[in-house]
């Protein structure tokens, strides 16, 4: 059975998503919002940075593979607008997030889910306990520059689907991700083996 990486387009996407969560600019378009520092949910250890990424990724899903995409907003949009219900008291989402779009799936051979789950895990503060330990890591996250892109990013383009679209590889490039946040937090950190230009490459025009 072959294996294949994960379609560009689809990591770039997710790659620009990350870029704007970490660096504070998602709600740059919302000139009515553009203040609001939103980072701080995701500050301490829990499932806000999953529940996040369950919204943009599960409206993602239906974009890409139902034929009732067309009525449906952005994902981005709709992650917006969660982020806006959990800073704003008074701030109404419309339409109503169904639960489809905010569970949060976890399987590890599902794309969305392989994702998802390390949203999750990364948001828990508890990412690959075996390179990361009990460093707290949650602030670099979101200090500005790209190193939640760049994590997205490698975790992307390491992950391998299989000819029937299952996800073989999911802790893999799980580790992989962890093992530049280590070396990010910890330059003496030995990465084994050493990356490969194209597991941190942020635009990938050509399959490898």
């Amino acid at each position: 059975m072959m294996t294949f990486m994960v379609d560009r387009n689809f990591r770039t996407d997710l790659r620009f998503f990350t870029f704007y969560v970490g660096n504070g600019s998602l709600l740059d378009d919302h000139d009515e919002f553009d203040d609001i520092e939103y980072r701080d949910l995701f500050a301490s250890p829990g499932d806000a940075l999953g529940q996040l990424f369950a919204v943009y990724l599960n409206n993602k899903r239906i974009q890409l593979y139902s034929e009732q995409r067309t009525r449906l907003a952005e994902p981005q949009e709709r992650a917006i607008q969660w982020v806006l219900s959990q800073c704003l008291e008074n701030y109404t989402v419309i339409p109503p997030l169904a639960t489809w779009e905010v569970v949060i799936d976890t399987n590890p051979s599902d794309l969305i889910g392989a994702i998802s789950l390390f949203a999750l895990t990364l948001g828990r503060g508890d990412l690959e306990p075996s390179i990361l330990g009990q460093i707290n890591y949650l602030p670099h996250l979101f200090m500005g520059g790209s190193l939640l892109e760049m994590l997205f990013a490698i975790f992307g383009n390491v992950l391998r689907i299989d000819d029937q679209q299952h996800v073989t590889n999911q802790a893999y490039a799980t580790r992989r991700a962890a093992q530049y946040l280590r070396h990010e937090l910890d330059p003496l950190f030995d990465i084994t083996p050493p990356f490969a230009a194209w597991e941190t490459e942020l635009f990938l025009w050509e399959d490898s």
